[in-house]
């Protein structure tokens, strides 16, 4: 290049780079003086392609769950050029990738691989190296669990893997290995006989995948017991208040909810508040037996013939891991709402009969406005004997009395039990209530109302700023002092049940929070219900009303970010609903078409939008709605005539 100046006949190949023009300078020399300096014609130094050595396929052997690498050995190049591989994946004769790596979903099991590496220096390429072929072996599956369950029908245990995957897509495979209590089973299926095994008794089983050529990862299930288990409900067995003179029927349910029959052996209802009021409704003859997965009812019944508050223990003795299960059955008696008659006599000295029977005699007797004091109740014809009642004639005699419930509900009422989560609150921190035991004994949906028994003298609280969501009832005290609030169930049908009662100090007071709650109303509900209609002469529905089951609104998911308490207020104009429990729960009922609209076309909607407001002990607010649909679809029964 003009630049250096080498002395020798030769010139090593450190002294130029490619694109170097190189000349050669001459002089004849006699050993007294030179000659003449002749001159080579200039080269141009040109480029030296790279070389690749070593190229191999990692790992070797490899499975069709495996990412293919090249392994290289050597790259090299004279011109001290960087040297970059290019790739030539190969499988199974078809080009596959230029990528560094093969990833497993290029492959399959059995396929034959080969990688080209063919080295780069920037300016030519030089010759192609190939590794030596690679043949993709089986993949062994894996899961992630193991489902054990007994199956009563098939009176077996029944075991399942739980995540399959093969990157071969092969087929679901397992091992079975069961063992109980003394050690491994000769089973080797996915289902195990209950008889194979003695009661009581443990069961286990360890599933291995299996692909048909490779094992795969092994997992062992939980130990399960091999018994009967008893499970009695409700766990309290409550008749709620019911009126005097009606008997009612209850049932426990005893649920063998273990492996191996369930034997009741003796079954007793021993009162310890009462006498005669609670029995059992069935003569049993013992042993009693309940098959796995089956349910035994127990009635009892009630007869609250006068006022009295009764208890009883239920005791069960079973095979079950707890022999001996007591269930606390209560009722209680009340005299029905009073019964004011009027009689006119027709003439003085006469003896009346009660329109209604009676319990109690007469508890006030008002003449011309008086009370009468001065009178004889016979209580077996139940009549009252005036002759000491000196009424002039027509003069209107009223009675005021206590009426026998001889009309009987055939509904029971919601039974609450409730008992104290927060016994001494801060400020601005709610009272939490746990009513999740509470149950109506006819399955019937059921909300909780509320009022306050006793509340310090400057509360403004009433059983309106009470709020539950079914398992919790709340209530923020607006005052330092103690509170005595009641609880109480109200049922679909409209039953209320007997007032439980809770106690608990409270402290009033800002929390001081900076944020505003934020409301949250639940997500948009859409129900369906069906209304009996038949078709009528002119091409239209003639249809009952259409009333879907109760819903339940949830507006639990409001929060606070100062961690203060919270209250609820639900509010909605529309005619087709209507909030049926407290407007103040987090979860309120909402009786769909109150009115029993009728479907002029099938299907009709009927909608309405709730709207929740949420305050915080701060008094900040915050807002949020809810829309809830009806579907209502007719049910065509026939066609009407036009005299319907």
């Amino acid at each position: 290049n003009g630049i250096f100046q080498v002395d020798g006949p030769t010139l090593d190949g450190g002294w130029f780079d490619r694109g170097d023009w190189v000349v050669c300078q001459a002089w004849p020399h006699d050993g007294e003086a030179p000659g003449e300096m002749v001159e080579a014609a200039p080269i141009l130094v040109d480029n030296i392609p790279p070389v690749a050595s070593g190229v191999a396929i990692t790992p070797d052997p490899a499975t069709s769950s495996d990412v293919l690498t090249v392994d290289i050995t050597a790259l090299t190049d004279i011109d001290g050029d960087q040297v970059v591989p290019l790739y030539a994946w190969d499988v199974d004769g078809q080009p596959a990738g230029e990528e560094a790596a093969l990833e497993p979903d290029a492959v399959a099991r059995g396929a034959q691989v080969t990688v080209t590496v063919t080295p780069f220096d920037g300016t030519d390429e030089g010759a192609p190296v190939t590794s030596a072929s690679v043949t993709i072996g089986n993949s062994a599956p894996e899961f992630s669990g193991v489902e054990l369950v007994y199956d009563a029908t098939l009176d077996s245990y029944v075991a399942s893997g739980l995540g399959w995957s093969d990157p071969d897509d092969d087929p679901e495979g397992y091992a079975y290995a069961w063992a109980n209590a003394a050690g491994p089973l000769a089973e080797t299926t996915g289902v195990l006989a209950a008889g194979l095994l003695s009661s009581p008794d443990t069961v286990t089983v360890t599933l291995t995948a299996t692909d048909g050529v490779d094992d795969g990862n092994a997992i062992t299930s939980d130990t399960l017991d091999h018994a009967p288990a008893a499970e009695v409900t409700p766990a309290i067995a409550h008749f709620g208040s019911v009126d005097i003179g009606c008997a009612v029927d209850g049932i426990v349910t005893v649920d063998n909810a273990g492996t191996t029959n369930l034997v009741i052996s003796d079954l007793t209802l021993t009162e310890t508040l009462g006498s005669g009021y609670l029995e059992l409704a069935t003569t049993w003859s013992f042993p009693v037996q309940v098959v796995p997965g089956e349910s035994l009812d127990i009635a009892i019944v009630y007869d609250a013939f006068e006022a009295s508050e009764s208890a009883a223990d239920l005791v069960l003795t079973t095979n079950a891991a707890q022999p001996t299960i007591t269930v606390p059955v209560m009722g209680l008696a009340e005299p029905a709402d009073p019964v004011t008659e009027r009689f006119f006599p027709f003439e003085d000295n006469q003896t009346w009969a009660f329109q209604l029977p009676v319990l109690e005699p007469p508890t006030e007797i008002l003449v011309d406005g008086d009370v009468e004091t001065d009178f004889v109740f016979d209580p077996d014809t139940n009549t009252l004997n005036v002759e000491d009642i000196d009424p002039s004639d027509g003069d209107e005699t009223i009675m005021t009395y206590v009426p026998v419930g001889t009309v009987c509900p055939d509904n029971l009422a919601p039974v609450v039990v409730a008992s104290l989560t927060t016994t001494t609150p801060g400020a601005c921190e709610p009272t939490l209530v746990d009513t999740a035991d509470s149950y109506d004994p006819e399955g019937d949906a059921f909300w909780l109302d509320h009022d306050f028994a006793s509340v310090p003298a400057t509360s403004l609280l009433t059983g309106d700023d009470v709020s539950d969501d079914g398992l919790t009832a709340s209530v923020l005290a607006d005052v330092d002092g103690d509170y005595e609030l009641d609880i109480w169930g109200v049922d679909e049908l409209g039953a209320a049940g007997a007032e439980t009662t809770v106690t608990f100090s409270g402290l009033a007071g800002l929390g001081g929070g900076a944020s505003d709650p934020v409301a949250d109303a639940g997500p948009d509900i859409v129900a369906t219900a069906v209304a009996d209609c038949w078709m009528d002469n002119y091409g239209g529905l003639d249809c009952m009303p259409c009333v879907g089951e109760p819903l339940r609104l949830d507006g639990s998911g409001s929060t606070d970010a100062d961690g203060g308490g919270l209250t609820w207020e639900w509010t909605t104009t529309s005619p087709h609903m209507e909030l049926m429990s407290h407007t103040r729960s987090s979860r309120p009922f909402v009786h769909t078409n109150p009115d029993g609209d009728e479907i002029a076309f099938s299907p009709a909607y009927l909608t309405a939008t709730f709207e929740l407001t949420v305050t915080d002990c701060d008094g900040a607010q915050s807002t949020d709605t809810v829309d809830v649909e009806l579907v209502c679809t007719a049910n065509v029964l026939g066609t009407a005539t036009i005299h319907q």
